[in-house]
């Protein structure tokens, strides 16, 4: 009984019209994600979700690898200026959260370009904690 309510506590931060399926320290999604991974290492968390049969990853942390040379601006709940990189493997996704430690939550997985990109539903079904 105790722990249920626990976890009602921990997710009721994370407002949206569907019910969050992975939250971290900063950041809740609802899309059909399945928590398949988590770490804790140093300063920051990483997370291995599997969504639509695809592996992504989230860094939450102060220092993403990120190289915003040719990123692009996305608009996605948590961050209205989010980065994008398009890249034929993986392509990433880096927001930034908050002021304080973790500052960024940064995405990895797939998007084709010109075609479906279920890295930005996953993006785009994250939202601030």
């Amino acid at each position: 009984m105790w722990t249920r309510l626990v976890a009602f506590g921990l997710l009721a931060g994370c407002a949206e019209d569907r019910p969050p399926t992975v939250c971290g320290a900063t950041f809740c999604m609802t899309a059909e994600a399945v928590l398949i991974g988590k770490q804790h290492v140093a300063d920051f968390n990483l997370y291995q979700v599997r969504f639509d049969g695809q592996r992504f990853g989230i860094y939450e942390g102060d220092f993403p690898d990120f190289d915003d040379a040719e990123a692009e601006h996305v608009n996605i709940p948590m961050d209205a200026n989010a980065r994008l990189i398009m890249q034929e493997e993986e392509s990433q996704v880096l927001a930034f959260v908050s002021k304080s430690s973790p500052r960024y939550v940064h995405v990895t997985g797939p998007c084709a370009s010109g075609s479906s990109c279920p890295l930005l539903d996953i993006a785009r079904s994250m939202t601030r904690q």
